[in-house]
């Protein structure tokens, strides 16, 4: 469905970014406004490329449209495929594609959209602390192993003291980096009892490696500059790796990477949103759950 944006969803973007995380330090607040910007004007251009004369206002919804923001790459290709079974019910999913990590819950929490999918549980409820926004979620749909792959070393064996090893920097999929590279050997690290961690939590490192956090979209450029990567299965196959390349991994069934499936989130007030209902509904059925474990050669499994 064609994507239509308010002229005013510059300000009123800018306007809420402003107003919310009212507990966070001046940096925090700046960050949201700079990314919730950068979201709009994708927005806006994503309604421009539709070519359509009436591109500048939001497309409301007729009862049977839904409104979802997501990611490009595994989440966008698994929306269009649900599209295909919901159009037999008459619903139609309106995708808005944002590259950001922030704008997809912004644009949520704000209700310019209903749902968003594009995250795991863990990132939303660091993001509902950090932001002081409501989101929920309403269905866990995939889980994107997150792997140790190789770049200049082409085996965990094959480090030595100085290499670096480049993970994401946000706080939930950091934590879960330093656990995966403490699970393969790399690093010990101290009891923490929060149960997040950081690089100063590291205690052991037998190979002398150093870590490195990265925005997580930059990690896959980093191939000629580190000795390993460490990625969520989306970046791994958006840069034609399959779960296989992994030197080590996460299993899907392990307690501790159950925070991280991917879920549909929504503001609180829309959890018994019937669109949103049958969605899941979609997403979760035998015929979507082959389309994932088919498709995805093991970067995304359900």
């Amino acid at each position: 469905m064609k994507k239509r944006i308010l002229p005013v969803l510059m300000s009123a973007l800018l306007l809420f970014a402003a107003g919310c995380g009212q507990n966070n330090d001046a940096a925090a607040k700046k960050d949201s406004s700079e990314k919730v910007s950068e979201t709009a004007e994708a927005a806006q251009e994503a309604s421009a490329d539709t070519g359509s004369e009436d591109a500048g206002s939001v497309d409301t919804t007729d009862g049977n449209t839904l409104m979802i923001v997501t990611n490009p790459g595994i989440h966008k290709e698994i929306l269009d495929k649900a599209q295909t079974i919901l159009s037999k019910d008459g619903i139609t999913l309106d995708i808005l594609e944002v590259d950001d990590y922030m704008g997809p819950n912004l644009l949520v929490d704000a209700d310019i959209y209903t749902a968003n999918y594009f995250q795991h549980e863990e990132y939303m409820n660091s993001f509902n602390t950090m932001m002081d926004t409501d989101l929920v979620q309403v269905g866990y749909i995939h889980f994107e192993p997150m792997g140790i792959y190789p770049a200049t070393r082409k085996a965990i064996s094959e480090l030595t003291d100085g290499d670096t090893i480049v993970i994401p920097e946000d706080a939930s999929n950091k934590t879960r980096a330093l656990l995966l590279l403490q699970r393969a050997g790399i690093i010990d690290l101290k009891p923490s009892e929060s149960g997040q961690y950081t690089i100063s939590d590291i205690s052991g490192n037998p190979y002398g490696v150093s870590v490195l956090p990265v925005d997580a979209s930059i990690v896959p450029s980093m191939v000629g500059e580190a000795a390993l990567l460490v990625m969520n299965g989306n970046f791994a196959r958006d840069n034609f790796l399959s779960l296989s390349d992994a030197l080590y991994y996460e299993e899907s069934d392990d307690s501790e990477t159950a925070p991280y499936w991917n879920v549909i989130a929504v503001r609180e007030m829309n959890k018994d949103n019937p669109l949103v209902k049958r969605l899941v509904e979609v997403l979760s059925s035998d015929e979507m759950v082959s389309f994932i474990n088919d498709t995805f050669e093991g970067t995304a499994v359900a």
